[in-house]
């Protein structure tokens, strides 16, 4: 009784948290997010335009046509770290809830079992 007493409140959720830790770590890698933050104002795909010194038209157009990079880059860094942040949120309540869950299953399940009880009888 007291090893599976050790295991159900030590050792599984120790389990759980690490399970839940090395997914947040994979959520991380696989939205890229230390990346993203670093290059959130640079060049959609490094596509920028070289400027020309022929004429002060030609400077002005590729400074747009630059902004334009950056600002499409942003817009799409921005959704992206978006879309990660609303997957955490979820994966965070859930982590903590299949934790909680897994802590308090026994006292649920007992209590179900009492509850049973005493209307049978």
């Amino acid at each position: 009784m007291l090893s599976y007493l050790h295991w159900q409140f030590i050792v599984g959720p120790a389990w759980l948290v690490r399970t839940a830790w090395n997914i947040e770590l994979a959520l991380l890698q696989y939205f890229s997010v230390g990346l993203m933050l670093r290059t959130l104002f640079a060049h959609w795909h490094k596509d920028a335009v070289r400027y020309e010194r022929s004429s002060f038209s030609q400077i002005l157009i590729s400074f747009a046509w630059n902004q334009i990079s950056r600002a499409i880059g942003f817009i799409i860094r921005s959704t992206v770290l978006a879309a990660w942040l609303v997957v955490q949120v979820v994966y965070l309540v859930l982590a903590l809830g299949i934790i909680a869950a897994f802590i308090a299953a026994p006292f649920v399940i007992a209590a179900l079992l009492v509850w049973g009880l005493r209307l049978i009888l």
